[in-house]
Parts: structure tokens; C-alpha cells; sequence
């Protein structure tokens, strides 16, 4: 499967689910850099090439670096992410989410296809979420991410308006992101 997320799990579970054995026996965590979700030291355990034969094969990307592998999902999982979010349900803020609701309103008109919306600000999203930062936190981490893309010249990510919205709305018997 190529969808994370479902029913009380944040969007990255299932990929971190999938990733696990395909990176045992090393550690699996959020990795911090921006040009990946995770961050094993699976390649400390023995030669890496069945590992990463295995976590390719699975539509994952990595960089081995000092005895550490970066990964990131690839382009086709972003697209089946994106593609898989509902449309927004807004409710009506709160006054500590106004502002995270006002930027995911921004970022959801912006109706940028699943194929153009830059990765880095979706990427660090999906670990802010995963990582259950509080919301009213969410605009000051993710505005820079965003201006910088903005400077770029590149399409505003809709799909981080979409993922935020599920945060800030979950559907009745879903906990949030």
C-alpha cells in the first residue's frame, strides 16, 4: 500500500509501519534533516545492499551517509498521498488555531496539482504532525518553509492546507493527525 494514515493514526504510521522491518534490526526515527521523513542506522549492522534493494523496492528513497540511511518516500507515494486527501471539512476555529486555520485556507485555494506541490514544506508537515506539535504552533514552524518557496517562485502546497484542515477538523471518531 502506498496510502499512509486511517483511523486514529497520523499520516506517516503506516510508512513508518512499513518501513520498520525493511530497516530492522537499526533504530527508525523522524529523521531532522528537511530531505527526509526518516532516519535508520540500519547500515551499521552489516553490508546495506539487501536493506536498500528492499526499501526501493517498497517506493522509498535513501541516502547512506556515515553509517546512517536518510529516507524519504518517493514521488509516486507523495502523489498517492495527496490524491487521498479528502476535501476540507472547515470548522470554525478556535481563537489559538485562527491563525493556523487562516494558512490552511491559504494554502488549500492555492489548488496546486498532487504532481507540482513542492515537497519540503508537505515533508515537514507530515513530521510536525507526527510529532503531535502542538497546533497553535503549527503557522510560526511551517510560514518559513512556505515564504522560502514563495521566493522560489514555486506553487503553494495545497496538500499541507488539506493535511492541516484533518488536524484541525478530524472527522467524528478519527483523532486527529
Amino acid at each position: 500500500p502506498l496510502l499512509p494514515g486511517g483511523q486514529g493514526m497520523s499520516p506517516l504510521a503506516a510508512w513508518r509501519a512499513q518501513l520498520r522491518p525493511l530497516a530492522a534490526p537499526g533504530f527508525l526515527r523522524r529523521d531532522q534533516r528537511e530531505d527526509a521523513l526518516f532516519i535508520s542506522d540500519f547500515p551499521r549492522f552489516g553490508p546495506p545492499e539487501q536493506a536498500v534493494a528492499r526499501i526501493q523496492a517498497a517506493g522509498f528513497h535513501l541516502t547512506l551517509e556515515n553509517g546512517l540511511a536518510h529516507l524519504d518516500a518517493g514521488a509516486e507515494r507523495y502523489r498517492a498521498l495527496l490524491e487521498s486527501l479528502p476535501a476540507p471539512a472547515p470548522g470554525t476555529p478556535g481563537a489559538d488555531t485562527l491563525r493556523l486555520h487562516a494558512l490552511a485556507l491559504r494554502l488549500w485555494r492555492a489548488q496546486t496539482p498532487p504532481a507540482l506541490q513542492p515537497l519540503a514544506p508537505l515533508r515537514l508537515t507530515l513530521k510536525l504532525l507526527d510529532a503531535q506539535t502542538p497546533l497553535s504552533r503549527l503557522p510560526g514552524l511551517l510560514c518559513p518553509a512556505l515564504a522560502e518557496i514563495q521566493r522560489r517562485g514555486l506553487p503553494l502546497p495545497s496538500g499541507v492546507g488539506q493535511l492541516l484542515f484533518q488536524a484541525l477538523y478530524p472527522k467524528e471518531g478519527e483523532a486527529p493527525c
